[in-house]
């Protein structure tokens, strides 16, 4: 058992898979969260968990992932359904620098009412 599978069963922790989120089984996450008690969520984003046809920019790419669409889907989701009160995002490495790859995560992070309507932060057009 790996150290993420005994930490995940250790405290209780439930997992959803990626499959689960391309069937759009969002709604069992959310009803397992609201009878948990939650109402306010940190969500903690691997870029790898992408699809790495569609989102090549990780360290590990890992096949069998989430679509793009799904997982704004999901973020859309938690955001109409929970208080999204943090948010953090790992692993962003672009193969080369001016790629416009940062506009995929940034319409990834406008899924999340945390980033929504936010008019006053500069969007860029590329990747610098």
């Amino acid at each position: 058992m790996s150290a993420a599978s005994h930490f995940i069963r250790q405290n209780g922790l439930s997992v959803v898979s990626a499959k689960a989120v391309n069937n759009r089984e969002h709604e069992q996450l959310f009803s397992a969260l609201k009878r948990a008690g939650f109402n306010q969520l940190y969500i903690h984003l691997d870029l790898d968990v992408i699809e790495p046809e569609e989102f090549p920019h990780v360290a590990c790419p890992t096949p069998g992932g989430i679509t793009k669409e799904r997982l704004r889907d999901l973020l859309a989701g938690l955001s109409e359904n929970f208080d999204i009160v943090g948010f953090s995002l790992l692993e962003f490495l672009p193969a080369e620098p001016e790629s416009t790859a940062a506009l995929g995560v940034i319409e990834l992070l406008d899924s999340v009412s945390l980033f929504r309507d936010r008019a006053h932060v500069s969007r860029p057009t590329q990747f610098d």
